[in-house]
C-alpha cells in the first residue's frame, strides 16, 4: 500500500512515509547518545515515537538510588518525546539471555507496530549492544525500515545503516547536530554519567551535516 502524504512538515525533515518510530537500546543513555537528535527531528515531524531499553543498569546506580539510570532514561524521553518502554534484564548479561531478548523484541513488534526502527550497531564491541542488534534484525523483517545507530564514544566505528524493506529510508538528517543540538544535549544531559568523550563525532556523517541515510 502506498505511503500516505504526511504533510510538508514530515517531508521537510526526511521522514516522509513513516508514522511510527521505535528506538531500541540495551541500556539507559544508549538511545540518546546514538540517535537522540534523529528522534527529536522525528518528534518535530509529528511522528509517534517509542524508545525501549532492556536493562535499568541498577548495578551501576548508587545503592541508595538503584533507579537512578532508569529515571534518567525516563527524563530523557520527556525531552525527545518518545514513549518509554523499560525492561529489567541483567546488565552485561544479555548474550546469556538471548531468548528473553527475542521475546521482548517480538512483544515490541506486536505492541508498537513500528515502520522505522533504530537499533545499535551490529558490530558494536559491547556484548549487550550487539545482542540487541542481532535480535532486532531477526525480529523486524516484515516491512520495517531498520537503521543502525552508533553510540558516539572513543573508538567508535563509523555510522552504518541497513534496510530490510524496499521502502526508502529517511533522506536527510542535517539537523541532527544542528538546529536540534540544544534539545539533544538536554536529553543527553539527563544522564549524569555521560563521559565527555561521548560527543566525539569522528567518521560519523550525521555529525558533519551530511546525508547519513
Amino acid at each position: 500500500m502506498p505511503a500516505r502524504n504526511p504533510g510538508p512538515g514530515k517531508a521537510k525533515h526526511g521522514f516522509r512515509g513513516y508514522r511510527r518510530v521505535l528506538a531500541v537500546g540495551a541500556h539507559p543513555d544508549d538511545i540518546e547518545l546514538g540517535c537522540g537528535g534523529s528522534l527529536c527531528i522525528a518528534q518535530r515531524a509529528g511522528l509517534e515515537l517509542h524508545a525501549a531499553v532492556l536493562s535499568r543498569c541498577e548495578d551501576e546506580s548508587p545503592r541508595k538510588n538503584p533507579n537512578l539510570r532508569g529515571n534518567e532514561f525516563l527524563r530523557a524521553c520527556g525531552v525527545t518525546g518518545a514513549k518509554p518502554h523499560v525492561f529489567r534484564m541483567p546488565n552485561r548479561e544479555l548474550p546469556e539471555n538471548r531468548r528473553e531478548v527475542m521475546n521482548i523484541m517480538e512483544s515490541l513488534q506486536e505492541g508498537v507496530s513500528p515502520d522505522l526502527v533504530f537499533i545499535p550497531f551490529l558490530d558494536d564491541p559491547h556484548q549487550d549492544h550487539s545482542t540487541v542488534a542481532q535480535a532486532a534484525i531477526r525480529t523486524f523483517r516484515r516491512n520495517e525500515t531498520v537503521l543502525q545507530y552508533e553510540i558516539l564514544r572513543h573508538g567508535s566505528h563509523s555510522f552504518a545503516a541497513i534496510r530490510v524493506s524496499s521502502r526508502p529510508a529517511p533522506t536527510s538528517t542535517r539537523s541532527h547536530f544542528g538546529a536540534w543540538l540544544g534539545r539533544e544535549e538536554r536529553s543527553q544531559g539527563m544522564h549524569m554519567r555521560r563521559d565527555s568523550s561521548s560527543t566525539r563525532c569522528s567518521g560519523n556523517p550525521l555529525c558533519r551535516g551530511e546525508q547519513g541515510f
